[in-house]
């Protein structure tokens, strides 16, 4: 009688041959139940086999291949390992033929073995050579064990009936195959902590640690994918223990199984507190940052995710608690969080860390992942910051001026606009790039009209991450326009010395920051600083030249310059000076001198030999003009004329003079010679001086012959007494006062009087305390002091105020010095000096009891720039004489 085995493979080849012919029809399912337990003979299977391959037929039909899962259930465990020897020891391929349909049995497997252990579950194990499939991977839970035995193949609990899928032959992506994870795991020992745990050489430490993995290898070795459990160190607070799981990805449930079976490999002494496994799992959740480069302003979310379900959802900034009530928008699902961080700042870089938890009595299972996040400023980088552009200018038109506004980094959200501000509205093109917005500008002159040169067109780029941050930056373009500059003269040049004329000079643009005047005269230029000489219309953009007393240093191209920023439009006109002699640089001789009648008189005048032109020279009596003839005197060049008066029925007074007149015809006239005519029968003196009456006058100008620059000027006033003429007042300069006001002169005609004056007031300084003493015996060379001060005090210039207070010091303390007032007063009751001496031309007035008070108001105002008023006076009442009063003088101080 045939052993239930055959009839169980005699059935179980029926079931897989009535399968592939029930595979034709549309309703297959590969899944069949067949419970063996009817006995039937091994014989009578085989002979069935038998037959059906004696009445096979074959079809020239394309094989088709089936995998078929069969489910066999067994009322008799004990036929479970018959079982699976028997399909080991199978002769295989086995060819029958149900219904006319050869089939081919290659390979019978035995995949899963389910053991009972509960109503509606079983446990479940691979057979060797397979596993279960990745999709049922995390559903698998770990079979509860009666007693400690690590020896037994791992089990996992299945509902019945069984729903697919079944064990299948190992692949890569099979439950457990994959990479294993660490997980750091932690539990607690309800015991006293000791010091030699902290200890990893201690003996308690390394017993605790042996036991420890002992039991935490055969508790989690059921794990998909284990690899290793191994202790990393102990913590107080009781015993907290802190091991690492190498396995594969593992559920909560499985390793809460994996928790329960630990304690029964581990002994009692430890005192393990079951509700005390914690699972920290990193690298298992997806953290991402949107977005990646993250401005200041941004909107910024933190994304987590994982894999599996969890109850609460926590967030970390630096270690502390985000609060859902703070400036944080937090969105939570059970497997699926979201931080979002509006308009974050600096003070929101730092750590960030999710962490997911889900717990049981069991287990506490936490997954954790941090990303740092880097907040920077959003820092817009231009090109230029502040420029000035001339918009007229061809090169300009040409290539137009380029804005461009930056940042750091590259983004292809970036965005940007720019926005134009200003009087001058010049507009251009915009473009874009990753981390740059650039403005082509199109600069045209009829959009830069000449009213509005110097005014400022702010254009502002305005960059935004597309995440909410938002920078803008200002470009300040100054626009200049050329300006077109005329100049003119108010006389037609060649111009003579010591005549006034005007440079005006106009701009078509009224902002301007200076106007500048230079005289360029060959390789020479040099600036035009005289102070009150150019007057400047801001309004009408025009400035003046004032020349009052033109000389030889005003001769050369004038060029007018009108400055913006740095452009710079400029205008020229060239002036030609022709040499003519001033006025006061006429010597005259005599000064007044009396004539007999129809006696030559030698008239004479001299100028400095320094003048290399010729002139015409004529001497004017009484209309009539006689030619002078010119000879050389030392220094001087000495124009004479021997003039002899014929008409001689009166005393009378003449007064001639002489004419300079140059090549372009322009003239000067010197001051006038006083001639008087007397009877030749009263003559009491007569020497080489001349000739006059008791009381005559005889006037003389000073010896110059050795003076290099020329005549000295002043005079000598002889008084015809007792038949010889008596020196009665010597108003000569010396050489070196002489030379410092001669040097005045030339200092306030000087376009450059300015800039010289500082030097030529330290130089009046030190010669006058050299010249002290002759000062002090000396009227005249004293008032020669103060008419210098006089007209250098029109210069407004800066000067050293302890040079200027010297002078001051040394001149009117010698004014206030009683000594030298009665002195003075001793030798002329009208101390007057006069560097031509007729009676109606003194340059200037001095005497001791005059009190000062104009014009030398300005003096020291200008000289120092400071006020106070210093008088100089004496006791002594003054004369009624108009002479003696006719002027007065302040200082300033």
């Amino acid at each position: 009688m045939p052993s239930s085995m055959t009839a169980g493979l005699h059935c179980l080849f029926l079931l897989i041959t009535a399968c592939c012919q029930t595979s034709q029809d549309s309703n297959f399912v590969p899944f069949i139940q067949y419970v063996i337990d009817t006995a039937l003979g091994e014989e009578s299977f085989q002979s069935e086999m038998q037959r059906q391959k004696r009445n096979m037929l074959v079809f020239d039909l394309p094989p088709v291949e089936y995998t078929v899962d069969i489910e066999v259930s067994l009322t008799d465990s004990s036929f479970l390992e018959p079982l699976k020897d028997h399909f080991k020891n199978l002769n295989l391929p086995v060819l029958t033929n149900i219904s006319n349909i050869e089939m081919r049995i290659s390979n019978v497997s035995v995949t899963t073995v389910c053991l009972p252990s509960g109503e509606n579950t079983s446990c479940c194990t691979c057979e060797n050579g397979y596993a279960w499939p990745s999709e049922v991977c995390s559903d698998l839970t770990i079979c509860p064990s009666a007693s400690p035995a690590p020896s037994l193949s791992c089990s996992y609990m299945r509902e019945v009936p069984f729903d697919r899928p079944y064990c299948k032959p190992e692949i890569e992506d099979s439950c457990g195959m994959g990479e294993p994870i660490a997980m750091d795991m932690s539990v607690r020992l309800d015991t006293v902590y000791l010091d030699d745990l902290s200890n990893s050489s201690s003996e308690l430490y390394k017993k605790y640690k042996a036991d420890l993995e002992i039991a935490f290898n055969d508790g989690y070795r059921c794990l998909p994918g284990f690899v290793s459990a191994t202790v990393t160190g102990f913590r107080p607070g009781s015993v907290f223990v802190n091991y690492e799981v190498k396995a594969g990805a593992a559920g909560f449930n499985q390793i809460a199984s994996s928790n329960r079976i630990v304690a029964q490999f581990l002994n009692p002494f430890y005192q393990l507190s079951p509700d005390s496994f914690t699972t920290k799992i990193a690298n298992q959740t997806n953290f991402t940052v949107s977005p990646e480069d993250i401005f200041e302003g941004d909107t910024v979310r933190l994304i987590c995710e994982i894999n599996s379900t969890s109850e609460n959802v926590t967030w970390y900034h630096l270690g502390q608690i985000i609060s859902t009530k703070s400036v944080y928008f937090v969105y939570s699902k059970t497997s699926r969080s979201i931080l979002e961080i509006a308009n974050v700042t600096i003070n929101d870089s730092g750590a960030y860390t999710c962490t997911f938890t889900k717990s049981n009595l069991f287990h506490k299972l936490v997954y954790s992942a941090t990303k740092t996040v880097a907040v920077s400023p959003l820092y817009i980088t231009p090109n230029v910051n502040d420029i000035n552009v001339t918009c007229n200018s061809p090169e300009m038109q040409t290539n137009s001026l380029l804005l461009s506004c930056c940042i750091d980094k590259r983004l292809p959200s970036l965005t940007g606009d720019w926005e134009v501000n200003g009087a001058i509205n010049i507009t251009g093109v915009s473009s874009f790039s990753e981390n740059c917005t650039e403005y082509k500008l199109n600069i045209s002159e009829s959009l830069c009209p000449p009213e509005n040169s110097g005014t400022v067109t702010t254009y502002t780029c305005e960059l935004r991450t597309g995440h909410g941050a938002r920078r803008s930056q200002n470009i300040r373009v100054m626009y200049l326009r050329e300006a077109h500059v005329t100049i003119s003269l108010s006389k037609k040049s060649p111009v003579s010395e010591g005549l006034e004329f005007n440079v005006t000079c106009k701009s078509d643009v009224g902002k301007y920051d200076s106007i500048s005047w230079k005289i360029q005269s060959g390789n020479n230029t040099k600036t035009v600083d005289c102070g009150t000489c150019i007057t400047n219309d801001n309004l009408a953009a025009t400035s003046v030249l004032v020349v009052k007393t033109a000389t030889r240093d005003w001769s050369g191209t004038y060029i007018c310059t009108f400055s913006q920023k740095y452009l710079e439009s400029s205008a020229n006109v060239t002036i030609e000076v022709v040499s003519l002699p001033l006025k006061q640089k006429i010597q005259i001789d005599p000064i007044e001198t009396p004539i007999l009648c129809r006696v030559p008189q030698t008239l004479q005048c001299c100028i400095s030999a320094n003048s290399m032109d010729d002139y015409t020279v004529l001497f004017v009596v009484q209309e009539k003009k006689f030619h002078a003839v010119k000879k050389r005197n030392g220094n001087l060049f000495c124009y004479t004329y021997n003039y002899t008066e014929t008409e001689c029925s009166k005393e009378k007074k003449l007064t001639p003079y002489c004419k300079f007149i140059n090549h372009i015809q322009q003239e000067v006239n010197s001051e006038n010679i006083t001639l008087n005519l007397i009877s030749g029968e009263k003559v009491s003196c007569s020497d080489s001086k001349g000739i006059g009456i008791e009381g005559s006058t005889l006037i003389t100008p000073c010896c110059t012959s050795n003076n290099t620059n020329g005549f000295i000027q002043g005079n000598k006033i002889y008084k015809c007494s007792n038949k010889s003429w008596m020196l009665k007042r010597d108003n000569c300069l010396s050489v070196a006062i002489n030379n410092l006001l001669a040097d005045a002169e030339s200092l306030v005609n000087s376009p450059g009087s300015r800039a010289e004056l500082p030097t030529y007031l330290e130089k009046l300084k030190n010669m006058t305390e050299m010249e002290q003493n002759t000062i002090n015996n000396s009227s005249a060379n004293l008032g020669a002091i103060v008419n210098i001060l006089e007209m250098v005090s029109s210069i407004p210039a800066d000067a050293n105020l302890n040079t200027i207070q010297g002078l001051f010091i040394l001149v009117f303390g010698t004014l206030w010095d009683k000594k030298i007032q009665e002195a003075l007063l001793k030798r002329n009751s009208m101390s007057k000096w006069s560097s031509q001496q007729t009676k109606s031309s003194s340059l200037i007035l001095v005497t001791p009891m005059l009190a000062m008070s104009y014009p030398f108001s300005r003096t020291f105002n200008n000289l120092c720039g400071k006020t106070g008023k210093y008088r100089v006076s004496s006791s002594e009442p003054s004369s009624s004489s108009s002479e003696n009063t006719s002027k007065s003088y302040s200082l300033l101080n």
